[in-house]
């Protein structure tokens, strides 16, 4: 039994990712073969079994994107010095605005190329309805109605920074966390009170080392995912096998494909560029992340194992790191 731990543990995360997300889909469509012989509320009972395994590790996940988040960026906007907040800041921004441009461009391209709604079967779509119709229900329930989306957006970006961090809401701590890291550089840049800088030191101190505790358990987590994965991908093949096919099909393909096609095309380039490096020696040395993103399908929740990757394997320091992901 040591000896099968010590192996585990020895290979690769990334493989032991893979492995796990291969093994789940065949486990899965092995049980959508047999719910014919066994019955759909048999399988739905098994799958109800073995789906807490896999939501707990998305949650787990998503339980360290806060302090992530918050303490990344306070201790990160502290640490830019005010020359340079601004040009990175833009800098930042603009990269965004144009990763989203492509990203947009590669999306309409597919979508005109696939066509993914012609031809489809009505029933099939009908039980989608059905399957996801929670799904809808709560995104329908947390959509703002605060006038219009900019004034929403403007609005959300100013919150009880508690109730944010309680809530989760993203934008305000954000604004929050980068408020407060930009106030203590401009203390500790014009104060001559030796003793203040003393004290905002040692706070900052203090706030790097919950981050590296919150990496620590980020550790954990991902020595976990390999499980959480397996559970992930048995359930999404059980239940979801039958739509997998024609019209559903094609939108899967469409949008694995124009991921694929930025992941491999449009990002090598922009790399190749920019920094004139051997992109897909970065890419390598990325997909531990790129993994984790592609299997939960949550930015949020690959935001941890996203921070991890870019300050240990590209070596970005940790305040660009924080601020710019």
């Amino acid at each position: 039994m040591k000896s099968v731990l010590n192996f585990y543990f020895r290979t690769s995360l990334v493989v032991r990712i893979l492995t796990g997300f291969i093994a789940g889909g065949l486990v899965g469509v092995l049980l959508w073969y047999m719910s014919a012989s066994l019955g759909e509320a048999q399988v739905m009972s098994i799958t109800s079994s073995i789906a807490p395994f896999g939501t707990v590790f998305v949650k787990m996940l998503k339980m360290v994107v806060i302090p992530v988040i918050f303490f990344s960026l306070v201790a990160g906007a502290a640490s830019l010095p005010i020359s340079k907040f601004g040009r990175v800041g833009v800098k930042v921004l603009g990269w965004y605005f144009l990763c989203s441009i492509l990203a947009a461009v590669v999306g309409v391209a597919a979508a005109l190329v696939i066509n993914p709604g012609a031809g489809g079967d009505a029933t099939t779509w009908q039980k989608m309805v059905e399957v996801m119709g929670a799904n809808t229900a709560e995104l329908a329930a947390g959509a703002t109605t605060t006038g219009g989306a900019i004034t929403a957006i403007l609005l959300n970006m100013f919150k009880n920074p508690f109730q944010a961090l309680a809530e989760g809401d993203f934008l305000p701590i954000i604004v929050f966390a980068i408020m407060l890291g930009v106030a203590l550089r401009l203390i500790l840049d014009s104060s001559k009170d030796e003793d203040q800088k003393g004290r905002i030191n040692q706070l900052l101190d203090m706030l790097e080392a919950f981050r590296d505790g919150i990496f620590k358990i980020v550790d954990w987590v991902l020595e976990y995912s390999p499980i959480g994965v397996f559970c992930l991908t048995i359930v999404n093949f059980a239940l979801y096998g039958p739509l997998l096919v024609g019209t559903y099909l094609k939108t899967v393909a469409g949008i694995v494909g124009g991921i694929a096609c930025m992941v491999f095309l449009v990002y090598p380039l922009i790399l190749a560029i920019a920094a004139r490096k051997n992109p897909y020696k970065v890419i390598k040395k990325i997909d531990e992340a790129m993994i984790m993103a592609f299997v939960t399908r949550s930015s949020a929740a690959t935001l941890p194992v996203s921070l991890k990757v870019a300050k240990e394997e590209l070596g970005i320091k940790p305040e660009l790191a924080s601020f710019s992901l």
